[in-house]
């Protein structure tokens, strides 16, 4: 099972913001506070509840958060056999964990892009087909998504480069590795949100509340 939880940024009043942060490794506690806007910060912070709620799920507490370790890609892992992956934009954040399969995850809000800003990250093929859509940002963001979360669940970073990644019905291909893509809605209009895993698994799409 694959346990997606999201939820929206709530500006957290000080007493439970205070609550939550106690539940951090210090090295995290110091990123949050390092954040000029609180809206960062508070999302910041979001995530990592959010993660404690997906490994609640294999019977992990607040504690394996001080385990956390990172790759030369800066991805972060658990050497506990769970993987993990967070993202947000606008005011949805949200986190994917699996202990079976390999993930990664992201979440776009649609916004008034010059598309031709892009073009040079998409094939030939990519952008004639975006051009023939009516829906263009629509169709550009489901684009986005779903390179992106290949992308982080490759834990690759700017080493892939996005024309590299073919997307297909269902899934995408890249450096010879299929992955598949979900599609994921919380019934907004406003975002994309596209799941990529390296095997099928079922998933569980929660919005959690703090």
């Amino acid at each position: 099972m694959i346990y997606i939880y999201y939820s929206h940024n709530q500006r957290l009043e000080n007493d439970l913001l205070k609550r939550y942060m106690q539940l951090m490794p210090a090295d995290i506690q110091d990123k949050i506070r390092k954040f000029h806007h609180k809206e960062d910060a508070d999302a910041c912070l979001i995530g990592r509840l959010l993660l404690l709620e997906c490994l609640k799920n294999y019977g992990f507490g607040p504690d394996l958060l001080q385990r956390i370790k990172y790759t030369n890609y800066k991805r972060p892992y658990l050497e506990e056999r769970v993987d993990f992956n967070i993202s947000h934009s606008g005011t949805v954040i949200v986190c994917a964990a699996s202990d079976k399969v390999k993930i990664g995850i992201d979440v776009e809000r649609i916004t008034p892009i010059e598309l031709e800003d892009f073009k040079f990250q998409m094939t030939a093929e990519e952008w004639t087909n975006l051009m023939k859509k009516k829906n263009k940002p629509d169709e550009f963001y489901s684009f986005w998504t779903k390179k992106e979360a290949v992308i982080k669940a490759e834990g690759k970073g700017l080493g892939i480069p996005l024309k590299s990644i073919v997307l297909k019905e269902g899934y995408a291909e890249v450096d010879g590795k299929q992955w598949n893509l979900t599609e994921l809605s919380f019934g907004s209009n406003e975002y994309k949100m596209c799941l990529a895993s390296n095997a099928e698994d079922e998933y569980l799409l929660r919005e959690i509340f703090f």
